[in-house]
């Protein structure tokens, strides 16, 4: 701050301008830090997303095909769910039928996956697995296609890879119990 003889006191412009570009500089570097903080947050919350898609899907596909008597590519008898069911599982506990359909719908660019669970005839829930789902490969019981009637010999292992909408694969994998 300059001090003039005749008593006015002020900034000269010079101290003005470089002030400004200071402040300019800090602005933009603050800025900066604002928005990479912005885009990682949303690259973390993606990759959060994937996994948790990941960790629901596995912890309801393998109880499914451990308790599975038949597991059927497609929809069974009884049917469970809108249709078009990728992959079926039927089982009784005591003599309760149950049944659980796995189906791919659009959503947007990708899939969604929703496991859809009925006992005795009634829709008990339906749980959206994954919302990521870019592929599915078709479903593979004991390394070869899986039946598509109860009626068929049925398989061992299920396995199923789905692919996510950032192009990782997954694969999916459970072993019926024995008889």
């Amino acid at each position: 701050m300059s001090r003039h003889p005749d008593g006015e006191e002020g900034f000269t412009l010079i101290e003005l301008m470089v002030a400004s570009a200071i402040l300019a500089v800090i602005s933009a570097v603050l800025a900066a830090a604002f928005v990479v903080t912005l885009r990682t947050t949303d690259e973390a919350n993606d990759r959060l997303g994937r996994a948790h898609d990941v960790h629901i899907t596995t912890a309801s596909f393998t109880p499914y095909v451990q308790s599975a008597q038949y597991v059927v590519r497609g929809d069974a008898t009884p049917a469970c769910g809108p249709g078009g069911a990728e992959l079926t599982f039927v089982w009784k506990e005591d003599t309760v039928q149950h049944v659980a359909s796995y189906v791919l719908q659009p959503e947007g660019a990708a899939q969604r996956l929703t496991a859809y669970r009925c006992v005795a005839g009634s829709l008990t829930s339906q749980t959206v697995v994954s919302r990521n789902v870019l592929t599915a490969d078709e479903p593979t019981c004991d390394a070869g296609a899986c039946p598509t009637s109860a009626t068929l010999p049925q398989p061992r292992s299920v396995s199923w890879s789905l692919t996510d909408t950032a192009s990782n694969e997954h694969v999916l994998e459970g072993t019926r119990r024995p008889a």
